[in-house]
């Protein structure tokens, strides 16, 4: 723990995008640092109200809809780490379900996968909030989950070069 409550206690002392820790727990900036460190490298940890997703940053399908949700999220609620670099043990995420579909975290250390982690995006995102009330029509997360699916399988059509695509 970085000792104000990030992360939150389910969740350990996971590293998320750009946060790498060390042993001691201090945080410090990575190459591709999504909070602005001092010139030290020193990072301020995220607001306890922040989620993470987690996705596959070798995907160049996965990181076009990560820098799609990076430009909607105004109030920088999500931040991003690839499933790769993340410490998913930390989150309680297998490598298996990273593999498998996106895994968002919720500041209480629930996981959402795929579909599910789709709607709850949309739902933090106020410009994905018009479209979250698709959510609630009858029979859409059946629906939404088969057809993350079957992209999530097809990513290879939609420009991933990932080996595990």
């Amino acid at each position: 723990m970085l000792g104000i409550g990030w992360p939150p206690a389910p969740c350990g002392a996971a590293g998320v995008r750009g946060v790498l820790h060390s042993p001691s727990g201090v945080a410090r900036a990575s190459q591709k640092g999504s909070f602005g460190g001092s010139e030290t490298g020193e990072l301020a940890p995220p607001p306890v109200d922040t989620w993470t997703l987690i996705y596959d940053g070798d995907c160049e399908f996965c990181r076009r809809q990560v820098r799609l949700v990076r430009r909607w999220d105004v109030h920088r609620r999500v931040h991003t780490v690839p499933f790769q670099t993340a410490d998913l043990a930390n989150y309680g995420v297998s490598r298996e379900a990273a593999e498998e579909a996106m895994q968002l975290v919720a500041p209480s250390g629930r996981v959402y996968e795929g579909a599910a982690a789709a709607r709850e995006i949309l739902r933090l995102l106020p410009r994905g909030r018009p479209l979250s009330w698709l959510f609630k029509l009858p029979g859409a997360p059946f629906v939404a989950e088969r057809v993350y699916r079957w992209v999530a399988k097809r990513r290879h059509r939609f420009g991933c070069n990932s080996e595990v695509c």
